[in-house]
C-alpha cells in the first residue's frame, strides 16, 4: 500500500519535471509525450542532477 503512495508522488513529482528537463536538453525535437512515456526514472534522475548542479551553485557562491 505505501509503495504504491510512494511510487505516485515519485511520479508526480520527479518524473513530470524530468520529462520536461530532458526536452529542454533535446531541444524540443523529441515530443514530451514521449520523454514521459519512457522510464520515470530517466526522468527523475535529470530532475536530480539539475537540483544537485543548482544547490553546487548556491553553495559556491554564497
Amino acid at each position: 500500500m505505501l509503495e504504491v503512495f510512494f511510487e505516485i508522488i515519485f511520479d508526480i513529482l520527479f518524473s513530470y519535471p524530468g520529462a520536461a528537463i530532458r526536452w529542454l536538453f533535446h531541444g524540443g525535437k523529441i515530443p514530451y509525450k514521449t520523454l514521459i512515456k519512457e522510464d520515470a526514472e530517466y526522468n527523475a534522475l535529470a530532475f536530480f542532477l539539475l537540483l544537485a548542479i543548482c544547490f553546487i551553485i548556491i553553495t559556491l557562491f554564497t
